[in-house]
């Protein structure tokens, strides 16, 4: 991968990585007092994001981006989810 697309891939990160952690905000407990830092949360999830989409174009797109956003939603919920819950 050219070092113009790492560039936008890494600015795509940094801007999925806010909007995610403002998202989570919204989601979490009252007391934000999350189990995972938030911004740590929402890195994982952006970084998550991002390779799964470089997987998905370096692929040719086998599936449809509904597809694809479901895929990513069966294997990030259960972690999010866990992050959000204290036991």
């Amino acid at each position: 991968m050219g070092q113009g697309l790492e560039l936008l891939f890494k600015k795509g990160q940094s801007y999925l990585s806010r909007n995610i952690e403002k998202q989570i905000v919204s989601l979490a407990p009252p007391q934000h007092d999350l189990p995972v830092p938030l911004p740590i949360l929402s890195n994982y999830l952006a970084g998550t994001l991002i390779t799964l989409l470089k997987w998905w174009l370096d692929h040719n797109m086998p599936y449809t981006p509904q597809r694809m956003d479901e895929i990513f939603q069966q294997l990030v919920m259960p972690g999010v989810r866990a992050a959000l819950l204290k036991e």
